[in-house]
């Protein structure tokens, strides 16, 4: 429909927004910001996501999802900011997506990666939630303490 052409759907910090991410969400391939941080989502990131492929930013954080981060991100070859931190998405990022790190993943100040998740484990938290060879800051999800490591 007249969705089809969005390019940026910013859906930040509403807590009546929860369930699943639709499906009819990954049909909005001319998307280039999708930030749906700090919501009530949950579920399983879909595969789909690698529909997404003009995607430049893509918030995740403050959610409740499960499951993996799909490898079929790595599709998504203009993502340039990545924020994963406190959705509970666990397991080990795919190299496809730590590939797109090395590629372009920077933040506002140049030539800085911006790829944020749950895998700082010496804080409160016994384990990280995520294994990341290549995230730039790393977070512990309960104490809600965040690191650079590069």
């Amino acid at each position: 429909g007249e969705l089809e052409s969005l390019a940026v759907l910013f859906l930040w910090d509403n807590k009546e927004m929860n369930g699943t991410i639709p499906d009819s969400l990954y049909n909005l391939t001319k998307l280039e910001m999708l930030n749906l941080g700090e919501n009530q989502f949950n579920g399983t990131i879909s595969t789909s996501i690698g529909n997404l492929e003009h995607l430049e930013t893509l918030i995740l954080g403050g959610n409740h999802f499960t499951g993996t981060l799909p490898s079929e991100l790595g599709r998504c070859h203009e993502l340039s900011i990545l924020q994963i931190e406190d959705t509970g998405i666990g397991g080990i990022v795919p190299p496809e997506v730590c590939q797109l790190r090395h590629k372009n993943l920077v933040s506002v100040n140049e030539f800085v990666e911006y790829f944020t998740a749950d895998c700082r484990s010496d804080n409160e938290s016994e384990f990280p939630f995520i294994k990341c060879d290549c995230c730039y800051t790393c977070c512990d999800h309960n104490s809600k303490v965040c690191i650079n490591r590069n």
